[in-house]
C-alpha cells in the first residue's frame, strides 16, 4: 500500500498528460492540494484518467483558489467517499447520503450556515477504504485529504477560521476512531511541527502559535518506540496520530518539504516541512513500512512526501456517486459547450467556400473602374499638359496587360527629371517633363483618376528627397546632376544637426540604469518591487541577487538592500 501526498500548486500547470504524473509515482493514492479549479473549470483530461477515479473538493467562494482531489487506483477503489469535514455537501444530494463516510462526533452540533462556511472553500475529501493485513485480517482505512488554511498575521478572521478547522478536523478524526476504523490524514497543514522542520525557528511566537499548540496536542511524540506507547496509552484523546516521517526519521535535520519561489530558496534548501502524512499509532505499529520526502520532483513550490504501508487495498465494485466519471458533463447526459463547435462535414465546406469565390468575383468585377478613351482627367497642370502618372516616377518599363493579366505591348516612358537652379541665393526645383509619355502606355485596366492624390505625394516627396540630396552633394542613379548650396557652414550644420538627433534617440533607447553591485559579493543587484501592503507598496528596490539560505552560508543571498526614488537608503550590509 503506497500513498503520495503533494501540494501541486495548480492542477491545470502539469506538463504532459495528467496520468503520466500519476503513473510516475507508482502509488495506490495520490492526494493534490491547492488544485485551483472549480467545478465549470473541469475538463476530461483532469476528472476522468484512465486507471484512476477521482474525487474533488472545489471552493464555492472564488475561482483558481483552493481545492483538492484524491486520485485512487482502480485496484483501490473506495467504498465511500465525500467532499468536506461537516458531512454539509453530503446531505445535499439524496444520492450522496447513499456512500458518504458518515461519522462526525460533535460537529453535527453546530448550525448548518457555520458548517457550510467550513466547507466551502474545497479543502477537504475523505474517502473510505477496506484492506487485508499480512497476517489475513481486514480493515477499514479513511483518508482525509486536506488543505489546510494559511494563518495571515494581518487577519484575525484567518486566524480563527484556521483554528477552527483545525479543531473540527481533530473532531471528525477521534469520531472515526471511536468506531474502531483506522484513519490517514495527509495533505498540506501549512503548520511546521519542531524546531527541526523549519529553517528559521527564532520567532518569539514559534513555540506558543495556536495551530502549533494544536498540532502537539493531535501528534504523539515520535522521537522514540517507548513514548509513542506511553502517549497512545494515555487518556488524552488527542494522542492518537503519529508523523510517519518523523517515525521513520525522527532526527534528519534540513528535510523540508516547501520553499520560497520568490526568494529561489529551493537552491540551498532553505524552506520548512509542513506537507505531512499522519496516521494513527496502532495501524503505524502494525503496518508502516516506510515513509519519505521526494524534493526531487519539481513543478510546486512544494515537494510530494510518500508513505508505504504492509497492506493491500481491496477495490469496491463500484465507484462511489462522488466519483468525477459519474459528473453528468462527463457520462454524455450533458451536452458541452465544446459539442457547438465541431468541424462541418467536408461537402458543407466545399459548398460554402464555392458560393464565397462566386460572390467575391461578381463584386470585384461590378466595382472595377476601366478608364474611357479621351475622359478628362481631374486635377491637370496649368498649363494643360498632361498630368504624369505615379509610375512616372521609376525608371522601369511598363508592360501593357489586358484585362485578362495577358502582356500586349510594351512602349518606353520618358520621365520628369528634376534639375535645381540658383534663384536668388536660393535652391529652386524645377521639372522637365517629357512629351513623349502617353497615358495609353498605361494598362487598360488602371483607373487613372483614382491615383491623382497617391501621385501628388509621390511627387511633393520626390522633390524633397532631390532637395535634401543636393545638400549632400550627391547625384541621381539617371545621371541629372544635383548641385546643392557651395558654402561649407551649411554642410557642417547639417553633419551637427544628424548628430544631436542621433544623440538624442540614444538618450531615449538607453534602457535602464545599470543595477549597483551587492556588498557581500560585488555582483549586480536584481529590481523587486514591493508587494506588501503598506506606505512602500509598489515601490522598487534592489537586493543581492543570489538565493535565499542560512545566514552563515556565504554563497547565500546578502543583506544588500536600495530603495529606489526618494528617501532611497544606501546599499548595506
Amino acid at each position: 500500500m503506497k500513498i503520495v501526498t503533494w501540494n501541486i500548486n495548480g492542477i491545470r500547470t502539469v506538463r504532459g498528460p495528467l496520468k503520466t504524473l500519476l503513473d510516475s509515482f507508482d502509488a495506490d493514492i495520490i492526494c493534490l492540494q491547492e488544485t485551483k479549479v472549480t467545478r465549470e473549470m473541469l475538463d476530461e483530461g483532469i476528472a476522468v484518467v484512465d486507471g484512476y477515479n477521482a474525487y474533488f473538493s472545489y471552493s464555492r467562494k472564488k475561482s483558481g483558489y483552493s481545492g483538492v482531489v484524491t486520485y485512487c487506483r482502480d485496484s483501490a477503489r473506495p467504498v465511500a467517499a465525500e467532499e468536506g469535514l461537516s458531512g454539509h455537501w453530503s446531505s445535499m444530494k439524496a444520492a450522496s447520503t447513499l456512500d458518504s463516510v458518515g461519522v462526525y462526533g460533535r460537529i453535527t452540533d453546530y448550525p448548518s450556515k457555520e458548517l457550510q462556511e467550513l466547507d466551502a472553500e474545497g479543502r477537504t475529501v475523505v474517502t473510505e477504504h477496506r484492506f487485508r493485513r499480512p497476517d489475513g485480517t481486514e480493515g477499514t482505512l479513511c483518508v482525509i485529504n486536506v488543505y489546510c488554511p494559511r494563518a495571515d498575521k494581518e487577519r484575525e478572521d484567518r486566524k480563527a477560521y484556521k483554528l477552527w478547522f483545525c479543531e473540527m478536523l481533530q473532531v471528525r478524526t477521534e469520531a472515526m476512531l471511536a468506531q474502531g476504523r483506522h484513519v490517514i490524514v495527509l495533505g498540506d497543514l501549512n503548520t511546521s511541527h519542531r524546531p527541526i522542520d523549519t529553517c528559521d525557528s527564532s520567532g518569539d511566537d514559534y513555540a506558543t502559535s495556536p495551530t502549533r499548540v494544536w498540532l502537539d496536542g493531535f501528534l504523539c511524540e515520535s522521537s522514540t518506540a517507548t513514548d509513542i506507547q506511553l502517549d497512545y496509552q494515555s487518556a488524552d484523546p488527542g494522542h492518537r496520530m503519529i508523523d510517519t516521517f518523523r517515525q521513520c526519521h525522527p532526527g534528519r535535520e534540513k528535510a523540508y518539504t516547501c520553499w520560497s519561489t520568490a526568494t529561489g530558496a529551493r537552491t540551498l534548501n532553505y524552506g520548512c516541512r509542513i506537507d505531512y502524512i499522519l496516521c494513527d499509532v496502532q495501524f503505524a505499529n502494525s503496518c508502516l513500512a516506510q515513509s519519505e520526502i521526494l524534493p526531487e520532483t519539481a513543478g510546486s513550490d512544494h515537494c510530494p512526501v510518500m508513505s508505504e504501508f504492509d497492506a493491500l487495498f481491496l477495490p469496491a465494485v463500484k465507484c462511489p456517486s462522488l466519483c468525477a466519471k459519474w459528473m453528468p458533463e462527463f457520462t454524455g447526459k450533458q451536452q458541452k459547450l465544446s459539442t457547438f463547435f465541431q468541424k462541418a462535414a467536408k461537402q458543407e465546406v466545399e459548398d460554402d467556400q464555392s458560393v464565397r469565390g462566386r460572390l467575391r468575383l461578381t463584386d470585384t468585377i461590378s466595382s472595377t473602374k476601366i478608364a474611357k478613351p479621351g475622359a478628362k482627367r481631374k486635377n491637370d497642370f496649368t498649363t494643360g499638359q498632361v498630368q504624369r502618372s505615379v509610375l512616372d516616377f521609376y525608371g522601369s518599363k511598363v508592360r501593357k496587360m489586358g484585362v485578362e493579366g495577358s502582356p500586349t505591348s510594351q512602349s518606353s516612358i520618358s520621365f520628369p527629371v528634376v534639375r535645381t537652379e540658383s534663384v536668388t541665393g536660393s535652391s529652386a526645383v524645377s521639372f522637365e517633363v517629357s512629351e513623349e509619355f502617353e497615358s495609353s502606355s498605361l494598362p487598360d485596366f488602371v483607373d487613372i483618376a483614382e491615383m491623382d492624390e497617391e501621385e501628388d505625394l509621390l511627387a511633393e516627396f520626390a522633390i524633397e528627397t532631390a532637395a535634401s540630396s543636393s545638400y549632400n552633394g550627391s547625384s541621381s542613379s539617371s545621371g541629372s546632376s544635383l548641385q546643392g548650396p557651395s558654402s561649407q557652414p551649411d554642410s557642417q550644420w547639417v553633419k551637427s544637426s544628424s548628430q544631436e538627433s542621433a544623440a538624442q534617440w540614444r538618450s531615449l533607447l538607453r534602457g535602464p540604469d545599470a543595477a549597483p553591485l551587492c556588498n557581500g559579493h560585488g555582483e549586480p543587484c536584481i529590481l523587486k518591487t514591493c508587494r506588501k501592503a503598506g506606505p512602500n507598496r509598489n515601490r522598487q528596490f534592489y537586493m543581492c541577487s543570489r538565493p535565499e539560505g542560512e545566514k552563515t552560508d556565504k554563497s547565500a543571498r546578502c543583506a544588500s538592500f536600495k530603495w529606489i526614488g526618494k528617501g532611497g537608503s544606501v546599499l548595506r550590509k
